[in-house]
Parts: structure tokens; sequence; C-alpha cells
């Protein structure tokens, strides 16, 4: 004990000596006390890899790491310090095992997707071995991601027809299949192999029964893309038979895509070089994000801290960003802030929390620091790749961020866009919405009350309704309620611009979004991405393209909306009349009672 004590006073003295730590980690470690052993164990060997240092020594550092691997098998940092050390020494061949050894650690515990993070950098050193990209697929299948799964069992396939030994092609190739059956790669293979002939009846009859069973979910295209590929082969007939069954009951008249070329799930070809970056002070997140992002075609940079991911995206510019809230150095909505600024809003930032998770915080994060996605920890794999897709999906339109992502082929340009505000009396209100739309030509109309917003959509379906909630003698709920219901408004974004606080939180209701006034610029900008990213974009239907029967039907459903309205507001001016009546008979009545008394 007074060792320990006496190495402690000496620590703090002298914080960066490697010694002092190994000499307590092996005290601690009699002691019995594995973690603290752990620790200094690892601060040692970090002290010892420090670059440029005069106390620089890798080879002791690679001894404390293999004595934390081999004593402390759950701490997972060693195994990547030591990693790092050995690829840093050129021994790819030893920190290909110890990443091998950790992969295989955190798949006995069950976190497949680290596991699977993890094995991506053996499948990097060794992309030529067929078992590892076997192992890789088995990886990628347990954690739940079966078209990445598919793509590495069709890599296996390949390496095996190229090296004519290991695990035969075809079954691999059926595995990835059974996996995807959308892989067009798997099809060309099979469709190779079938040509050589390396399928036997036995392959044949498993594509066969996939048909049938993508059949039965309804997927009837691909299905006969499935049955197209056994031509040439001994069931050809069989396949035959079974497009033609196929064909009958689900209308199909071609074949659909003989060739296979169907569009991928994934958004690799779409969103192929694109840059991003991802800051979070846990290892394991960001080895994770980075190997889901690598393989949907991203190009991934990654940083450790707030203020190191500053400095990377400064170099870099990448025009999607990817980080914690919480973080050392700089917060993750600073960070988000100062890349608004640099970025003159054009980048977009998805914020990852385990803390702020109430709806209160996430609506004053998003209007203070112009957050674009949020996502709360932990999260499902497919759930963050559908949330950042969204997010890229929208940053598409800032070219000069994203170069790669332009279609070859030109894009219809946006279609212009209609807005009606309803605002009684507020004229600051009033003025920036018209000087957003008048710089971003998009058409705008103002009223005051329902009567002449019913007027207005006499005219026009606007593509956007802002509906303030200080309406003259009706609730902006009930406004929305009827015009959602009645009129023909389900491709319209309905937006209330509130001053009330309570009024951002619960059940939205029949408004797909809620702002907190004063609103500026980049609110009016996010309505209008929050448009042109939903479904509704682009769907809505016009008044002159209606049929004659169509306007009239039309027609008498406006009057009703409109009657209705007035009566609600005729309602609510009388019973706030009635009120006031009320409440000056009270009055006269305590005078009178006053009087007497």
């Amino acid at each position: 004990m007074d060792q320990i004590k006496d190495l402690l006073n000496q620590l703090r003295k002298h914080p960066n000596r490697p010694d002092l730590h190994n000499s307590l980690g092996g005290l601690y470690q009699q002691k019995g006390d594995k973690g603290e052993a752990a620790k200094h164990f690892l601060a040692a060997a970090r002290l010892f890899s420090v670059p440029d240092s005069p106390l620089r020594n890798m080879n002791k550092a690679i001894v404390i790491l293999k004595k934390l691997v081999r004593d402390f098998p759950s701490h997972h940092d060693s195994y990547y310090l030591l990693a790092e050390i050995l690829e840093e020494m050129e021994n790819q061949e030893e920190a290909v095992e110890v990443y091998s050894e950790l992969s295989n650690i955190y798949r006995n515990e069950g976190k497949h997707l680290m596991a699977v993070s993890v094995f991506d950098k053996v499948i990097a050193v060794e992309p030529e071995v067929q078992d590892k990209w076997i192992q890789f697929a088995t990886l990628n299948r347990d954690a739940g991601m079966p078209f990445h799964a598919a793509q590495a069992f069709v890599q296996a396939a390949s390496l095996g027809l190229k090296m004519k030994k290991g695990e035969p092609p075809v079954d691999l190739a059926i595995q990835a299949l059974r996996l995807d059956s959308e892989n067009t790669e798997a099809h060309e293979l099979f469709r190779t192999l079938a040509g050589m002939g390396e399928t036997g009846s036995v392959h044949e009859e498993e594509i066969l029964e996939l048909a049938e069973e993508v059949d039965r979910n309804g997927q009837y295209e691909q299905a006969l893309i499935l049955l197209d590929l056994l031509e040439g082969t001994l069931l050809k007939d069989k396949a035959r038979e079974a497009a033609e069954r196929i064909r009958a009951h689900s209308g199909v008249v071609e074949a659909g895509d003989p060739d296979g070329q169907l569009l991928r799930r994934s958004g690799a070809g779409k969103f192929a070089g694109t840059k991003v970056l991802v800051v979070d002070d846990e290892r394991e997140i960001v080895l994770l994000l980075e190997q889901i992002l690598t393989s949907e075609g991203f190009q991934v940079f990654t940083a450790m801290d707030g203020q190191e991911g500053l400095s990377v995206y400064m170099k870099e510019r990448p025009p999607l960003v990817v980080t914690d809230a919480m973080m050392p150095k700089l917060h993750g909505f600073e960070l988000c802030r100062r890349i608004k600024e640099e970025s003159d809003n054009t980048a977009k930032v998805l914020i990852l929390t385990a803390v702020y998770k109430k709806y209160k915080y996430k609506g004053k994060v998003q209007e203070e620091y112009n957050v674009d996605e949020y996502l709360d920890k932990p999260f499902q794999i497919t759930e963050f790749l559908q949330v950042f897709n969204r997010m890229a999906e929208n940053a598409r339109e800032a070219p000069k961020y994203l170069p790669t992502m332009v279609p070859e082929i030109e894009e219809e340009q946006p279609e212009q866009l209609s807005m009606v505000l309803v605002s009684e009396s507020d004229a600051d209100l009033a003025e920036k919405v018209t000087t957003f739309c008048q710089h971003h030509e998009v058409r705008l109309q103002i009223t005051k009350d329902p009567k002449q917003l019913v007027q207005s959509l006499g005219r026009e379906l606007p593509d956007i309704i802002l509906i303030t909630d200080a309406l003259p003698g009706l609730d902006s709920s009930v406004a929305a309620h009827l015009l959602k219901g009645l009129l023909d408004l389900r491709f319209t974004t309905m937006v209330l611009v509130t001053k009330e606080k309570t009024k951002l939180e619960g059940i939205l209701e029949d408004f797909n979004h809620r702002v907190f006034a004063p609103i500026d610029k980049s609110v009016l900008d996010n309505i209008i991405q929050i448009h042109r990213s939903s479904p509704k974009a682009g769907m809505k239907r016009r008044k002159q393209g209606m049929s004659h029967d169509e306007k009239r039907i039309d027609s008498i459903v406006r009057s009703k909306v409109a009657r209705i309205l007035k009566s609600h507001s005729q309602l609510e001016e009388y019973y706030s009349t009635r009120v006031r009546e009320l409440e000056e008979e009270v009055g006269h009545l305590r005078e009178q009672l006053g009087e007497k008394g």
C-alpha cells in the first residue's frame, strides 16, 4: 500500500512518465484491482508510443499491451492501440490477428455491429482471402445487415472463381441471393457459373424455390428475373412455366429486367464519393458509423472531439456532418453552429444524443443552432440510415459542395411553389415572409381572416400554408382541421406559427410542422426543404387540371367549408359577446349589493 502511495505522489509530479504508470499497473494487479491496473497499463503504453517523445519505445508499448489483452481480454481499447502500433511498425499480419480477436470478442459479447466494424479492418488488409470475406458476410448477417452480407458473399464467390479453390462459388452466390434477391452482381455470377456448367440441379432447384418465395411476397418482377437465371439450364422449362403462372396472376406482361439491372436499395451509386464527417468521443460509435457509411459509398472523415471535428471540417469541407452532442473541447451544438456559419448554411448536420431527448430540447436546438436532423441514442442502424439518407437527399440541392451527386442526365427544375400566410396583424411576420418569397420566387398571398383564406384557396391550392395562432374569431387548430379534412389539401404542408411554447409540444394533429415566432430566413428555408422532401411535393391536384364535374364538386365543398368557418367565427363572436355582457351584469350586481350594504 505504501508503494502505491509513493508512486502516486511521484506521478502527480511527473504525470507523463510511462514507467511510473507501468509500475502502478503491476501493483494494482497484485492487489486485485483490475480497473486501476488496466488504466495505468494502458496509460504507460500510450506514453511509450507518443511520436517524437524522448521516452518513445514501441517495443515496450507492445509488451505492455500484449500483457493487457492477455490478462484483461474485455479491455477493448488495448486491442485498438496494439493493432495501431503494429500497423505503424508495418507488422500487418499480427495487426490482423489482433483485429480478428477483438471482432470475436465483440461477437461473443453480442455486439455484432461492432464485430463487423472491427473486422472491416481485417478485410482492408487481406482483401484477397476468401475465408475472411465469408466470415465478414456471416458477421454482417448476424448484425442484421443482409444487403452488406450478400455483397460479402458475392466477393467471396468471385475470389473462389478466380483462385479455383476454397468454397464452391455457386453455393456462395446462392447464399447472397437468399439474403438479397436483387443483388445484380450475384445474378451475373450465377449466369456465368451456369454457362460454365458449374451449377447442378440442386442449385437450380434452390433458385426456383427462391423465385417462388419472392413471388409469394408480391415481388413479381424480381421473381421473373430470378427465373430468367435458369435459361440454359436443365430446369429452363420449369422456370418458363413458373414465369407464365406469375404473369397470369400478377398482370406483368414482360419479364421486367432480363439483365437484372434493378435499382439497388443502397445509396452507394447515388452518393458515391460524397464526403461525410463523423464526430464522436466514443471510438466504437465512430468506427461503426465509418464502416456503415463507407459501405454505402460515402467518403468518411472522423474526429474524436468537437475541436478536431471543426479542424477536419475546415480542411475537407464535407457537405454532410454527423456529430455527438456531448463532446470534449467543443460541444456538438456549438460545432453545428460554427459549421453552419462557415458553410453559409449549406452543410447538413445530424446530431446524435443520449441526453437531450425531450421534444422541448429538440425544438430549442433546431431553432437556435439550425440542426437539420436529430437522432436519439441508442439507435438502430436502419433508423440511422433512414434519417441520414433523408438528410443526404436534401443536401443534393447544394451543387457547390456536392458535384459528385448531380445525376448525369439533367433533372427537372423544381416547380415554383406557392404559399399562403394567414395573419391578421403581425406586420413584422408579413414583411419577413414577403421578402423571403420575393427572393426565392415563391408566389405569396396574405390573408387576414378565414373568409379571405377560403377565397384565396378558391383561386389556387397552395403548396404551403402558414397559420398564426391569433386568427380573428377562430382557433388555428379548428381552421387547420377543417381545411385539411374537407378541402383537397392532402398535398399541402400546413405550418403553425406560434408565440406560445406550450403549442410546440404534444401531438401535431392537423399541422405538418410547428415553429416558434418570430421566424427568420433559416426557418422559412427549412419549411421549404420539408415540403420539397415530402412525398406530397409535386403530387397536389391543381384546380385548372380538373374536369367540369370535379370543379363543380370542388366548388360545393369550398362553399360548405366557407359556411362552416363563418359559423364557427359567428359562434365564437356570439359567445365572446355574451361573456362580456354577463361580466357587465355581474359588475352591476356587485355595485348594487355594495350600495345596499
